[in-house]
């Protein structure tokens, strides 16, 4: 890959191929380009990068959209939902089913079939911790805030049963993007305040590195 370029996109940074320069004021998509939008949650992708995704599929470009979490760990909205709180790992999942279902909706409405989705599954609320701790042998898994699972456990996602290790993070973005060969990826801006929006950029970044070498 050749060297790339940050552009800061509303909530979103984009990674071009191409030097380092300063930040051009319009993204401009080409005919030949490749489009990937990394969301740490669902409906980050929407507040995002919304209107790159319709002009990627009005000029039919190559896209694909990919969670890094199921947004699970929200008592909030649940709340919301339920009308009771958070009690059990059950009730998690079935929040972050919800959300899974919402953002399949989003794509939808943006015109983006499910066959360019994907959901990674990793703990909402934790992917950070799981950068800065979780790596290697000899260190476990990490146990998610209110689901108490080690790994992830929903039967759609992109592996399931991957365990909440910086390793498996890393595998998948980086066995993503070798197989789609992105030439902008769309991904949180490292300067956000939300944990998991700073984890995906890192991962992102080392796995480019990886894929670089």
């Amino acid at each position: 890959m050749a060297r790339l370029r940050l552009v800061a996109l509303g909530g979103l940074v984009l990674l071009q191929t191409g030097e380092l320069r300063q930040p051009p004021r319009e993204l401009r998509l080409e005919p030949t380009d490749r489009i990937l939008v990394l969301a740490p949650h669902p409906d980050d992708e929407v507040l995002g990068g919304a209107g790159v995704i319709q002009e990627a599929n009005r000029l039919g470009l190559p896209l694909r959209i990919v969670w890094l979490t199921y947004g699970d760990n929200n008592e909030g909205a649940f709340l919301l939902y339920r009308h009771h709180p958070i009690l059990f790992p059950s009730a998690v999942r079935q929040m972050g089913a919800v959300r899974h279902d919402e953002a399949v909706a989003a794509a939808q409405v943006l015109g983006v079939p499910t066959n360019r989705l994907a959901f990674l599954g990793y703990p909402d609320f934790r992917t950070l911790q799981i950068w800065c701790s979780f790596w290697g042998e000899s260190r476990p898994a990490l146990r998610g805030m209110l689901s108490g699972a080690r790994a992830v456990p929903y039967n759609s996602a992109y592996r399931e049963g991957a365990p909440y290790k910086g390793e498996a993070i890393l595998h998948d973005l980086t066995t993503i993007i070798r197989q789609f060969h992105p030439t902008k990826i769309l991904v949180s801006h490292p300067a956000d305040l939300n944990g998991d929006h700073q984890a995906l950029y890192l991962f992102t970044r080392v796995a480019l590195w990886q894929l670089n070498d």
